[in-house]
């Protein structure tokens, strides 16, 4: 018998899990290949027991259909595995949790969807949500808040041993699983990264003492995107007015309210954007950086205006002609030799398109990805093609 936990069938021993895993094969030929599956864990490991007492590297070398059978079996039983073998194991974790709990796969699914996510997300955080729960040693469906927070640290912990950082791949999907899971109603609270130190909410708590009115303010218009924006745009404008709040504390703490702010805190604002350093090893930020921040702002006082709040300034203090012009490298066009050499080679091609395109784009000037390969494969022996 198996006893059910908030909807998610846990099995009572691993006997039963693993009879559940061999007859959900679709064909017969599936169910002996499963079954010889299980006879082969138990030939190597014994048991759940034993798999879990085995050396980690005796365990992340197992065949692949074995390690296969593991996961389904500590999944089905809420057995907890060791976040090292968690964290560096591919064992296919979101595909057999989806096999062991199709209704919640599908439930999942369709509340990623709701706020957002596209498939690829929505499969990666599943895939996150499995390990997870294995760390617990709970089903997912019943990883609630204090469960969920302690496997994600273990987890993080986990792959920064083994890779040295906890990389994007991991912190990504982490954020955008806390946000299905709250729309799930799993969690209690839709979340943000939690962090420690100088977290966000920390941070707004320090600029909410500093000032209360900008900080409200803020927190406010923040709150009324999250209702009609992804989770990961509201991130990035959430970092952005902490930003300016920051400079406008540090630089100029008389101003205490979004009314008070005029042009001239902008013009300081843009030249502490342009100071900061910039990302991966940049020595200052790139311009599509300080245009998307600037851009945020913009958005701010315009909306806040036109919701009617009562701390707006009387004009928008950003300008359209501060958003900083991106570097487009113009088209690098061919010499007066190279050209001739270019037209010469494409009226020997034996194709009557290749030898029209290559004309006409050529005596029209027109800029072509498309041409340019056109170039390429006519005369692929000219500098700087």
């Amino acid at each position: 018998m198996s006893a059910t936990t908030q909807g998610i069938a846990v099995f009572a021993s691993a006997r039963e899990a693993a009879a559940e895993y061999i007859s959900d094969g679709t064909t017969s030929h599936a169910r002996k290949a499963r079954d010889r599956s299980v006879r082969r864990f138990h030939d190597t490991f014994g048991s759940v027991a034993g798999w879990a007492a085995a050396p980690l590297s005796r365990r992340l070398t197992a065949p692949a259909d074995v390690r296969g059978v593991a996961v389904w079996l500590v999944l089905a039983t809420a057995t907890p595995v060791d976040p090292a073998y968690v964290a560096q194991s591919h064992a296919g974790w979101g595909y057999r949790l989806a096999g062991l709990s199709p209704d919640l796969s599908v439930t999942f699914t369709s509340a990623a969807a709701r706020i957002g996510w596209n498939d690829v997300q929505s499969e990666r955080q599943w895939a996150l949500l499995a390990k997870l729960a294995a760390v617990a040693g709970r089903p997912a469906e019943a990883l609630t808040r204090p469960y969920f927070d302690a496997a994600c640290d273990a987890l993080a912990e986990a792959v920064k041993a083994a890779r040295g950082r906890v990389p994007n791949t991991v912190t990504t999907p982490l954020h955008g699983l806390r946000a299905t899971l709250a729309a799930m109603g799993v969690l209690d609270e839709p979340g943000g990264k939690r962090v420690t130190g100088p977290s966000r909410p920390g941070h707004w708590q320090e600029l909410q003492q500093q000032a209360p009115e900008l900080a409200g303010t803020m927190r406010r218009y923040l709150a009324q995107l999250a209702i009609s924006m992804r989770p990961s745009s509201v991130g990035l404008i959430d970092t952005t007015l902490r930003h300016l709040a920051s400079y406008l504390t540090g630089c100029h703490p008389g101003i205490t309210a979004a009314s008070q702010i005029r042009r001239t805190h902008i013009e300081g604002f843009k030249a502490w954007l342009a100071a900061r350093p910039g990302y991966r090893g940049r020595r200052g930020p790139a311009k599509t950086t300080i245009g998307m921040r600037l851009g945020h702002v913009r958005g701010f006082f315009d909306r806040i205006t036109e919701w009617g709040y009562d701390d707006s300034p009387p004009g928008n203090p950003v300008f359209l002609g501060d958003i900083p012009i991106r570097d487009h490298p113009l088209p690098r066009f061919l010499g007066d030799a190279d050209f001739a050499k270019l037209l010469a080679a494409a009226r020997r091609q034996p194709s009557l398109l290749d030898r029209v395109c290559v004309e006409v784009l050529a005596r029209t000037g027109i800029f072509s990805g498309g041409a340019n390969q056109d170039a390429q494969h006519v005369l692929p022996d000219l500098p700087g093609q």
